[in-house]
């Protein structure tokens, strides 16, 4: 008969405090990255900022880039459940394809744009760090996905269209801080007639 072990109390402790530092450590990346931007923040910056050492991200990351990764990660999973969250209140709306663009649109002006892009270009010059990006992505489901399942009809056709829709989002949101007010909204409006187009499709 083959018994069950029952982790000891010492173990669950140092199991609990190691969560506990991993999680303190991308937040004060996160922060970090928000403020300063990708290239300018260090190991011993957010360890710092932590309270904790370099040594103790080193364990729990590997590097500085898998550290960023696990930051990317958090955000990809928030978004996840924006997502959820705006397709679930969508019911009812006159209009889902406006109240769809400028609920996600609420999410994609946040910091984790800026990021992604920063990431990504600094992906090009590095094959480990590329294939470790896409190796995350791949883990999660893509939003065209997710959305398209959500009303109803899921194709690759519509998926690809939705995708796009996203795509438009992000792409305007990056570059946010470069278009002048005035310009957003008729660039969002774009967006919103793009995002009609296949809820009608989806009809």
């Amino acid at each position: 008969m083959t018994s069950t072990t029952v982790p000891r109390p010492a173990d669950l402790a140092r199991i609990e405090k190691g969560r506990v530092t991993r999680a303190t450590l991308v937040t004060a990346a996160r922060d970090l990255l928000r403020r300063k931007g990708i290239e300018n923040i260090s190991l011993h910056a957010v360890a710092s900022a932590a309270g904790s050492s370099v040594g103790a991200i080193q364990l729990h990351f590997g590097t500085k880039n898998g550290l960023l990764l696990a930051v990317y990660a958090e955000q990809v999973a928030e978004e996840r459940a924006r997502i959820d969250a705006v397709l679930g209140s969508l019911a009812g709306e006159s209009d889902s394809a406006r109240a769809l663009v400028e609920r996600l649109w609420e999410g994609y002006s946040q910091e984790r744009v800026s990021f992604q892009l920063a990431l990504e270009s600094r992906a090009v010059d590095d094959p480990e760090l590329s294939a470790q990006l896409v190796a995350l992505v791949e883990q999660h489901v893509v939003p065209g996905e997710i959305l398209s399942a959500a009303f109803g009809c899921d194709t690759p056709e519509v998926r690809a269209s939705l995708s796009a829709v996203l795509a438009a989002l992000a792409g305007v949101a990056g570059l946010r801080h470069l278009i002048p007010a005035n310009k957003v909204d008729a660039i969002l409006s774009r967006v919103v007639v793009m995002a009609r187009a296949v809820l009608e499709e989806l009809a």
